[in-house]
């Protein structure tokens, strides 16, 4: 990336953009810790880290890379069902054979 950052520029001048950011910021930081309380919520919580880690570097040329890929990581090992049930196709449902009423 180039020096100047013109995303972190342009972002500078969005006033209502940057507090949107801001106030998501500091409630995503001061409700990570639901990620080990709830694991559901973990791949949630590690993408937008994974997200808001990109941005940093995009807008202000922070390059948290190994901070990157242990989010990345932990994305794909901490709850794996989550990205493993969007790789398989959808099951087949069982075909049913019409009952045939008994005559007597």
């Amino acid at each position: 990336m180039q020096r100047g950052f013109p995303f972190g520029v342009w972002l500078g001048q969005h006033h209502t953009l940057a507090v949107f950011f801001s106030v998501f910021t500091v409630l995503f930081e001061l409700t990570f810790f639901l990620s080990l309380v709830l694991p559901r919520t973990a791949p949630f919580y590690f993408l937008n880290g994974l997200l808001f880690q990109i941005g940093l570097y995009a807008a202000a040329g922070h390059d948290f890379f190994p901070h990157m890929v242990l989010l990345f990581l932990l994305l794909l090992f901490v709850e794996p069902g989550w990205w493993q049930r969007r790789l398989r196709p959808p099951a087949a449902e069982p075909v049913s054979t019409p009952k045939v009423a008994a005559t007597e």
